[in-house]
Order: C-alpha cells, then sequence, then structure tokens
C-alpha cells in the first residue's frame, strides 16, 4: 500500500511525501469431519491495515500513526441432529496498534486516532436452528464478547473559569476499558410459520446490549440496550417461470423508541468534566416490500 501526498514536513515546509507499507497476511486452519453430522476446525489468521488517508495529511510526520496488526485465532463446531442444527464458535481477536479516539486533537483542532499498543475481543459465537414440524421452524443466534483496550489513556480540552483555554490534557488513565460502539452481547431468535404452501410469515427478536460512545466505558456517554420485534412476510407464486416472489416486513412493529448509533463531545471547565451526547434515533414502526421477478 503506498501513500503518496503534499503536505507539511516537521518544519512546517509543504513536501511531497510518501508512505509505502508491505503486508504479509497469511491464514492457516484445518476443518475435520468426525462424520457426515460433526464438523470441527480452527483457525489462525493474520490481518494488517495501513492508517488513514487523514491520520496522514492532517498529523505532522512525528504523530502520524503507525499501521494496524491483528491476530485472529477461531475454533469451533457444526454438527447436525435429524432436523436440528448448531454452531458454536470461539474466537480471540488480539490487536496491536489499533486506531482509536482518545480525545486529543491535532494542530488544526480535528480528532486524532492514536495506537493502542494492547486491545482485543474474545467471545462465543452460537447458532441453532430446528425444523419442528413441517409447517413450523425457529432460528437463532448468539454473540457474547468482551471487547477491551489494556493501558488507555483519556484526554479532553481544559478550560479556566474564564473559558481560557488552558490546552489539551490528560484526563486519566484507564487500566482496562470497552472499546467504543462494541456490544459485549447481541442476539436474534426467529419463528418461522409456514400455514400454507408458498407463504411464509416470520417473527424476528433482536437485542443489543449497552455500547459505548467513546473508550471510557461511561454510562453516562453510552447508547443504552434495546430490544425490538420485526415481523416478514414472503410468498412465492406456483408458477415456475417466471419465479416471482413477494416481500412485505414490518420493523419495530411496537415502536419503541431507541438509538442505534451517536458521538459524545465534551471538555473540562474550571474542573468540572462536561459533555453532550448526540444519538441517532432508530426509526418507529416502519415498513419496506419487495418484488422478485427471476426467470
Amino acid at each position: 500500500v503506498e501513500y503518496s501526498y503534499l503536505g507539511p514536513d516537521n518544519n512546517d515546509t509543504l513536501d511531497q511525501q510518501l508512505r509505502i507499507f508491505n503486508f504479509f497476511n497469511p491464514k492457516a486452519g484445518i476443518s475435520y469431519y468426525a462424520n457426515p453430522h460433526l464438523n470441527i476446525y480452527a483457525s489462525v489468521a493474520v490481518a494488517n491495515k495501513e492508517p488513514n488517508r487523514n491520520d496522514f495529511v492532517e498529523n505532522r510526520p512525528q504523530n502520524q500513526p503507525v499501521h494496524e496488526q491483528l491476530l485472529d485465532i477461531e475454533t469451533g463446531v457444526k454438527a447436525t441432529a435429524g432436523k436440528v442444527w448448531l454452531a458454536a464458535n470461539y474466537f480471540g481477536m488480539f490487536y496491536r496498534n489499533q486506531l482509536v479516539l482518545n480525545g486529543e486533537i491535532n494542530d488544526v483542532g480535528a480528532a486524532k486516532r492514536i495506537n493502542v499498543p494492547n486491545s482485543y475481543r474474545v467471545g462465543m459465537e452460537i447458532e441453532l436452528a430446528a425444523d419442528l414440524f413441517r409447517w413450523l421452524s425457529v432460528s437463532g443466534n448468539l454473540v457474547s464478547s468482551l471487547n477491551r483496550i489494556t493501558d488507555f489513556g483519556e484526554y479532553a480540552d481544559f478550560y479556566d473559569s474564564g473559558y481560557n483555554y488552558l490546552g489539551n490534557l490528560l484526563i486519566n488513565k484507564h487500566a482496562s476499558s470497552d472499546i467504543s460502539f462494541s456490544p459485549g452481547f447481541v442476539t436474534s431468535a426467529q419463528v418461522l410459520v409456514r400455514p400454507v404452501r408458498n407463504l411464509e410469515l416470520a417473527i424476528i427478536h433482536r437485542h443489543v446490549s449497552r455500547q459505548y460512545l467513546d473508550n471510557t466505558s461511561s454510562p453516562e456517554r453510552s447508547i443504552d440496550p434495546y430490544s425490538v420485534f420485526d415481523l416478514r412476510i414472503n410468498y412465492k407464486t406456483p408458477l415456475r417461470s417466471p419465479e416471482l416472489s413477494f416481500m412485505l416486513g414490518a420493523y419495530n412493529v411496537l415502536s419503541e423508541v431507541y438509538e442505534t448509533n451517536g458521538y459524545t463531545f465534551g471538555w473540562v471547565e474550571a474542573g468540572n468534566r462536561i459533555w453532550y451526547n448526540y444519538l441517532a434515533p432508530a426509526a418507529p414502526l416502519n415498513f419496506l416490500g419487495g418484488l422478485s421477478l427471476r426467470f
């Protein structure tokens, strides 16, 4: 990966600069079929990623971050027993120099991404599906994970009581904190009913646990957990050619009030920590329809 750009050097002189990254991203895995109904597997992979364009052009060379590296280790099992299918996957994602926001700003006032030496995501994924009857199926999945940064420094702009700027300073050192926008628990479940031929009715439930707007694990700067129900109808006409299918979905049928994204902004004024959260609300009850034509 090569970046070539015009930007300030360490002496504030505009200069043509070049950054070159040579990555080797190996992957290896093994899959063992104990019998036609049981598969056991394991894999290991390394992935490297260069910083973004803004990380270069908005920072002088001495302040530019280095590339991120990820070591991903996974092992799991897939099994079937009659009309029941189960899959369980255990994963460990270990980052070196992950790029995150910590509240620092660069010399033009933009939010600055910095490398944190060590962070990780470890957890488990479980999927289950079962055809209980010809007309009834159930399925679901669960992801539980621990998403942490070790040794994280939190920064903010400081002002005195006269609102004179004192600098962008370290507020707190966190020995361990949650990675932002990384829920520790996500589930979904579906009940599928086939009352007549070619017609499917699905009831879907989704739950997402608390997500933090920054990397400080502060409940005051977070998105509350939420749970929603969706309904979906699929109908396929008996015609073989062309094949015509209809879909109608009703989402958030209970019109739950919840947010899915956002950001936080704050500072320290006369020794008091002040912040504002800006959250993106999700839609109340809404509908989506679709038509599919296959020749």
